[in-house]
């Protein structure tokens, strides 16, 4: 163990042996109790858990949310406005695409399904994927060749550049 890990683990119990460091206080607030009093949901049964699912105009402000925030991170200029408003097109399809796809499988979902058809499901599902992700790749290269080299740093980042980076990765 190195010097700053020894000297915060004698810290922690020189605390813990003065008393600094107690539960006391924190079991005997309101808030404890109430938190400790409540039943656990069962896990099992799909039918207790709450369903939260977005309605259909939360879900069309939450994209134009997204649209609008990679709009102003990449600081969009006015010429380049219709290379980007491609790119939102294309987000917008492929939201519409997804929620009918999933409304196609919630219409089924009651419906015995055999191996056979599940992989199908799966191979369509991917088909669906791969066809939105085609139709950003298209509206993107138009976009991505008007961007200054600061703005293609960023837009480098937010196109799952951030994924790998720091929280996942051993030091």
């Amino acid at each position: 163990m190195n010097a700053f890990k020894t000297s915060v683990s004698a810290l922690a119990l020189a605390a813990l042996a003065a008393g600094g460091i107690s539960a006391g206080p924190l079991a005997q607030s309101p808030a404890f109790a109430q938190a400790s009093t409540t039943a656990p949901t069962p896990s099992g049964d799909r039918a207790m858990r709450p369903r939260h699912r977005m309605s259909e105009a939360t879900r069309a402000r939450f994209l134009e949310g997204r649209i609008a925030f990679i709009k102003a991170v990449l600081q969009i200029t006015p010429a380049q406005e219709s290379a980007f408003n491609g790119l939102a097109d294309a987000m917008r399809a492929n939201a519409k695409d997804r929620a009918a796809a999933f409304e196609q499988r919630r219409a089924n979902r009651e419906k015995p399904k055999t191996a056979i058809e599940r992989v199908e499901m799966q191979v369509q599902a991917l088909k669906t994927r791969t066809a939105g992700r085609e139709r950003i790749l298209a509206a993107l290269k138009p976009l991505y060749e008007s961007l200054t080299p600061d703005q293609k740093q960023v837009a480098d980042h937010l196109v799952g550049g951030w994924r790998h980076r720091g929280r996942f990765r051993r030091r």
